[in-house]
């Protein structure tokens, strides 16, 4: 199993759900070709395949259409398949939503253990045979197979050997979560899974003043470090909610809010009425992304970064829907600095926003992407003055105007890398043998990129490094 490949996610919003898995002893049609994709909220596309990274060609992390040059893809990844660029005719590889991508990466991984099967029946707790249960088996937050139970209970889901977490629910019955581990026997074991009736936990969501907040979603999990939700439920415009499929058993409640944050994780013994669970409101910027003549831009990244925060400061990065329109919530009250990018154009100097304590009201805050960035070329050579390439180089920011993240590329056989995008003020060098940096002993470590838009900038010498040894 390639474990370097487990890269975590930040899709905001995203969370795991019960969904169809492959239903058949054979990974998904998306991943055929050996690669699973995903766009991220930062606006760029990862992308995982099977083969070691020796195997894997170098690419650049932004692929242009060869037809259509100004339309390019980020990817944050060397593993960079151009079956995940929406020019592509045919086959497409990007998953539509963190759950498909995390089965697309499950199959890719488990291709090679040997074939298992779950196999087993599901009674009531007087032996009543049940149909229609759902069994699912999940290998960590994701359900990658299920099936549902026939008329005599059984049920048979073909999968790989491996350990997994079965979950078994069926309207009116307590939901069960059990660990199984499924080997390559000819003879499978049969597993008998008796269900109980249902307990349920029933509340009311407030703020902080006491209204009702409606459209939340809650869960329940057994214990609060559990991937997988026992029950799920919704506010209604009462801000009232009821948890089914519980048994008898102390719960924690989670909550996914637009707009709040839960200042505590309660722990409900069901069954249980009259839960009073109270949110605190966040603030939220949102707004309109687009060009200087008006134009939305769909799929611009916004980034949004603290001031007086200091270096290290987290940057938050969104990307703007079809429309070209944004929402952030989650931020407390303070100084902000916001971009917008998109290719090599960004929006500078960055907008400057206050949020204040007593003012919970979204603040509407338009964006333009307005500059267009610099182009950084320069060379890359061993101490011998050799070029290398395969080297990844990154131009990280040292001033608090410029946008920040680091933007770079990769080197040629020529050793040359050209970074393009960058706003105006200092950047850092750094280069990196795949994750691992290397020192620079000769040659420029900064670069200064001018004020005027569209500048070409040469690096002033070639940097010099000594590559590590596998």
């Amino acid at each position: 199993m390639l474990r370097w490949l487990v890269i975590a996610l930040t899709l905001t919003g995203c969370r795991p759900r019960a969904a169809s898995g492959p239903q058949q002893d054979s990974p998904p049609l998306a991943t055929l070709a050996g690669v699973a994709c995903i766009r991220q909220q930062e606006g760029c596309i990862l992308c995982v395949a099977r083969h070691t990274p020796a195997e894997v060609e170098e690419r650049l992390r932004r692929l242009c259409n060869p037809k259509k040059t100004t339309e390019c893809t980020e990817f944050c990844t060397t593993l960079a398949a151009e079956c995940a660029t929406p020019w592509r005719s045919g086959p497409n590889c990007l998953a539509q939503s963190e759950d498909e991508f995390r089965r697309q990466q499950f199959w890719l991984e488990a291709a090679d253990r040997p074939s298992a099967e779950l196999v087993g029946r599901v009674l009531d707790a007087e032996s009543k045979k049940l149909d229609g249960a759902r069994v699912e088996l999940a290998d960590g937050p994701t359900v990658v197979a299920e099936a549902t139970t026939g008329k005599d209970g059984g049920f048979r889901i073909p999968l790989r050997v491996g350990s997994y977490t079965m979950r078994v629910s069926r309207s009116g019955y307590a939901t069960q979560l059990e660990t199984v581990r499924l080997l390559a026997d000819k003879a499978p074991p049969f597993h008998v899974l008796r269900m109980s009736p249902e307990e349920r936990i029933s509340g009311h969501v407030l703020d902080g003043s006491g209204a009702p907040v409606a459209g939340v979603t809650v869960l329940a999990v057994r214990v609060t470090a559990d991937p997988l939700s026992v029950a799920e439920a919704q506010t209604g415009a009462d801000g009232a909610f009821t948890l089914r499929g519980l048994d008898a058993h102390r719960y924690a409640l989670r909550v996914l809010a637009f707009g709040y944050r839960a200042v505590e994780t309660p722990r409900v013994q069901a069954p249980a009425t009259r839960v009073l669970w109270h949110l605190e409101r966040t603030h939220i910027v949102r707004g309109l992304v687009t060009t200087t003549d008006g134009t939305p831009q769909a799929q611009a990244k916004i980034l949004i970064l603290a001031t007086g925060g200091g270096a290290e400061s987290p940057v938050s990065a969104w990307t703007s829907g079809a429309d070209g329109r944004y929402a952030i919530d989650g931020l407390s009250p303070g100084s902000y600095l916001m971009w917008a990018q998109k290719n090599d154009r960004a929006t500078y100097p960055p907008m400057r926003v206050t949020l204040e304590a007593e003012d919970l009201e979204p603040l509407d805050v338009g964006l333009t992407i307005d500059h267009e960035g610099a182009l950084v070329t320069g060379y890359v050579v061993d101490p011998d003055g050799r070029p290398l390439g395969g080297l990844h180089v990154d131009l990280s920011p040292r001033w608090p105007l410029a946008l920040p993240i680091a933007l770079g590329a990769e080197t040629g056989r020529d050793g040359k890398f050209s970074v393009d995008g960058l706003t105006p003020g200092r950047y850092e060098i750094l280069v990196r043998q795949g994750p691992r940096p290397l020192p620079l002993l000769e040659g420029p470590r900064d670069v200064e990129v001018p004020i005027e838009e569209g500048e070409e900038v040469d690096l002033d010498g070639k940097v010099k490094v000594r590559p590590k040894l596998d």
